[in-house]
Parts: structure tokens; sequence; C-alpha cells
């Protein structure tokens, strides 16, 4: 039995506005999905980008704390130069010797200078050397004919070689540097 003269049309479970609410809800959540995970991934990359350039900073700090040192060790050295070019006229008959002297340590080879340290009427050696007697013909000689007083330690090495700390002045004048 029939009540009416119309087919009944079946209803669909969504109707057009609410498939329409849904379709813009999936893309607004898709979307702000997306962009999050941009964001994410920008945010890493920053990350080991910061990273990268904290390490830099570190490399580059210790870069000046050397060239720093460098500079002072260069500047001191600098000043010796100057303190041993100076035209002072009693120092150069001291500073043509000391200069021949290691000219001849320079040729031997042998003879190896760790430490130099030249006042205006002073000079301190140190290093290593095969022989005493070797350090005697070459080194202790001439200084023993410019200075006025030298004193040479030797200290003997594991393998054979002396190290040596000479000492010399020329006597009644003050060292100054």
């Amino acid at each position: 039995m029939n009540y009416s003269f119309v087919k009944p049309k079946l209803k669909p479970v969504f109707n057009l506005y609410t498939k329409i609410w849904i379709v813009l809800f999936s893309f607004g959540v898709i979307f702000i999905s997306i962009i999050s995970l941009i964001f994410f991934i920008k945010t890493k990359f920053i990350d080991s980008q910061i990273l990268n350039m904290k390490q830099e900073v570190v490399v580059s700090k210790k870069k000046i704390a050397q060239a720093k040192l460098d500079y002072e060790i260069l500047y001191e050295r600098k000043q010796i130069a100057d303190f041993i070019n100076s035209d002072n006229g009693s120092n150069l008959y001291l500073k043509e010797s000391v200069k021949n002297l290691f000219d001849l340590i320079i040729k031997t080879k042998y003879i190896k200078l760790d430490y130099i340290a030249y006042g205006k009427n002073s000079l301190q050696l140190r290093g290593i050397t095969p022989t005493k007697e070797m350090f005697a013909l070459l080194v202790e000689t001439p200084l023993k004919s410019v200075f006025d007083e030298s004193y040479t330690d030797f200290y003997k090495l594991e393998n054979g070689w002396f190290r040596f700390s000479n000492s010399n002045k020329k006597i009644g004048i003050d060292d100054e540097r």
C-alpha cells in the first residue's frame, strides 16, 4: 500500500553544504599541517646554521688569539732588532761581533739555539751541541773575545748531545734593554 503518488528519494547522509564544509575543513587542516612542516624543517635548518656559525666564531676567536700572540712576539722581536740596529757608538763593535757569531752558528748546522737574550751589554744563549769541544771552539772562544765575563754550563742529554746555557757580560756597564 502506497500513500503517496511520488516515489520517495533517498536522502544522502551529508547534504551539499555539509560536504562543502568538510572539504574546506580538510583543506584547512592539510594547509596548516604543510605550513607547520615547512616551519619545522626551516627551524631545523636554521638551528644547524646557527651551530655552524657558533663553531666558526670559536675558531675565529682562537685564530684572533693566536694572531695577537704572534703579533706580540713579532713586536718584541722588532723591538730587539731596532735596539740591535740602533747606532750606539759603544755598542757597534759588540753588534758586529754577535752578528758574526750568529753567522758562524748558522753555518755549522750542528749547534742549535733555543733561546737568545740580547741586552745592551750582555748576551745569553741556550741550545744544544754535539760536543763540548765544538761549542768551545766555534762559540765560546769568539764570545770570550767580545765579552769580559763568559760562563757556560753543560747538561748531557740521553742521545749523547749536550744542552748548554751560556751567559756573557761586559764588566762595568749596566745591562739595559
